[in-house]
């Protein structure tokens, strides 16, 4: 990793320092007997340990020396500091993550990469734009090797930014890097990319050689084994990933300066959540709802599935083809009961794969009972709520998140709809929780569990979510804006958001009963021949401003894609 420049101006500032030496590249302040340059405090701001205790994940004690010595006008402070704030789990930590990044960038050309990254985290799409920038002129200056996988990160999450379609050629020179980070950039990119036989051919042999850069495939492997229906090939997978698992630390940071820690918890969780469901879905709640919600209109017809509920509120898991399926329900609950077998799912393996979590410390057990909380006849023995209490009381915001959809959705607990909305507003505070949280209070407002529906706060809570990545989100918005009671009635603003779920995959299928007979019908193309031509101008001029601010989603891949014969079948 590169060592910054020493900083040795500005040092006769500090008063009463003893003297000031050179260690690793920083300046060092060494200090008095008395272990104070400060009256008053425990110790004096210390650059070097500051930075070790961000290494650590200490990261109170790292703002603690760091922050004293940024507002004095150290860069290699303000670095690290930004670097503290932008791996920190709250939402707030990002602004002050960026702030001081700006605050460097002037002395420290090397914060452009890490302050472009903290640039995308955010989903804003003004952040996004500028982050573009600041790395298309980095490359041009030829600054910073890892400024290409910021960038072709940038084009994975934000596809419509890539408009000089610079993608393909980035990975294609990253994945020959001797940098890890950087081949594991591309696979990221590759995997989003997967939509026929050779995308996915590519996958797969890319993951053989880069397991160690890039952890995640193991997940592909066992995607792979799943869909082609190689069960002994499918367990060996399994078995290795658990082995490699043990292996990583729960955090594991390194000295630069925008590493974000690998989460080994909830890679674990994915393993079990791609045991059990398709690729890329980790909600198998809100899954059977989107589906259900987004059948085509023939379908619905055809298995007479169409009513008058238009509030699109959950369906039940799939019922079990036998009775000997079944599992017996949690009391004062609705009955929970696994996947049919022709869904390909490997709920032993999954279960395998949490009871392997259980027995592990920290993060582990919360991220096990998260994936009960989204498939809830997994762990049918465990106390999920139990663990999860746990978890928010050591402050996991996972653990807050997945509470409230445990009392959310009435399966493995009694729905408590005031308890789940008080979780699922501690989870906006946290990054990897917030835009989820907002999706599910817009649900809750929606639903009326905590009496009246609130078409106003589901608006609010929806719009967030939609605007970052989630397509249900757009599919309630269309809705509510149709034909929502106690909403008002916008046909265009309807037409806008039901386009925008169908980008991302998704067309809503509005569903009907009237006089006992049953109908549906896509509602873009009802809007299309309704709304007169200039509601449809105005319609589309809207939809294109709202794209602009509209994080697209990509369109869900389906496991036939891993389910196609390859030329070469990966070892296992």
């Amino acid at each position: 990793m590169r060592q910054l420049v020493p900083i040795l101006i500005g040092i006769s500032m500090l008063a009463g320092c003893a003297d000031v030496h050179v260690r690793k590249g920083l300046p060092i302040v060494a200090k008095p007997q008395d272990g104070a340059l400060i009256a008053g405090t425990d110790g004096a701001a210390d650059i070097g340990r500051g930075n070790q205790a961000r290494l650590a994940g200490r990261h109170d004690d790292a703002i603690r020396d760091l922050e004293p010595m940024a507002q004095r006008g150290y860069a290699d402070a303000m670095l690290y500091l930004a670097a503290v704030y932008a791996q920190s789990p709250s939402m707030a930590a990002q602004d002050k993550a960026i702030a001081w990044y700006r605050k460097a960038l002037p002395q420290r050309p090397e914060a452009v990469v890490p302050m472009a990254r903290a640039l995308t985290q955010s989903g804003q799409t003004r952040l996004v734009a500028e982050a573009e920038q600041l790395l298309l002129a980095t490359r041009r200056r030829h600054d910073d090797p890892l400024a290409d996988a910021a960038l072709l990160n940038l084009y994975g999450l934000f596809p419509a930014f890539d408009t000089k379609q610079q993608a393909p050629k980035l990975a294609a020179a990253l994945i020959k890097s001797p940098l890890p980070e950087s081949r594991a950039t591309a696979i990221n990119w590759y995997r989003d990319e997967i939509t026929d036989r050779a995308s996915a051919e590519r996958l797969l042999a890319l993951c053989r050689k880069n397991l160690d850069a890039a952890p995640e495939c193991y997940l592909d492997l066992v995607e792979y084994y799943r869909f082609t229906r190689d069960k002994a090939g499918l367990e060996k997978q399994v078995d290795a990933a658990l082995k490699a698992f043990d292996t990583l630390t729960p955090l594991k940071v390194s000295d630069s300066l925008d590493a974000m820690p690998l989460d080994v918890a909830a890679l674990a969780g994915r393993l079990a959540v791609t045991l059990v469901e398709q690729p890329g879905i980790e909600d198998t709640l809100e899954q059977a709802e989107a589906v259900r919600n987004t059948r085509t209109a023939d379908e619905l017809l055809r298995d007479g599935a169409a009513d008058d509920n238009t509030d699109g509120s959950e369906a039940p898991d799939p019922t079990p083809q036998t009775a000997a399926d079944a599992v017996p329900a949690t009391p004062a609950t609705v009955a929970i009961v696994p996947p049919s077998a022709s869904g390909n799912a490997e709920p032993e393996l999954a279960n395998k794969v949490l009871r392997w979590m259980l027995k592990r410390p920290g993060a582990m057990k919360v991220e096990a009972a998260a994936v009960a909380v989204g498939f809830p006849y997994l762990l049918p023995d465990i106390d999920i709520e139990a663990l999860l209490k746990a978890g928010v009381a050591d402050q996991r915001p996972r653990a807050s998140l997945m509470l409230g959809e445990l009392y959310f959705f009435n399966q493995r607990a009694p729905r408590e709809a005031d308890l789940a909305e008080m979780h699922f507003k501690t989870a906006l505070n946290y990054r990897e929780t917030s835009i989820p949280a907002h999706y599910r209070l817009g649900r809750l407002y929606q639903q009326g569990y905590l009496g009246r529906p609130d078409p106003a706060k589901s608006l609010e809570h929806f719009l967030y979510a939609a605007r970052h990545r989630v397509t249900a989100a757009d599919t309630h918005l269309s809705r509510l804006f149709y034909d929502t009671p106690g909403a008002r009635t916008n046909r265009v603003n309807a037409y806008v958001f039901a386009k925008l779920s169908s980008d991302g995959g998704y067309p809503v299928v509005v569903r009907t009963l009237r006089n006992g007979v049953p109908n549906a019908y896509p509602l873009l193309e009802r809007l299309t021949a309704d709304l007169t031509p200039a509601e449809l101008e105005a319609a589309e001029a809207l939809y294109q401003k709202e794209r602009k601010v509209h994080l697209v989603t990509r369109r869900p891949i389906g496991p036939e894609v891993w389910a196609q014969e390859t030329t070469a079948k990966p070892r296992s």
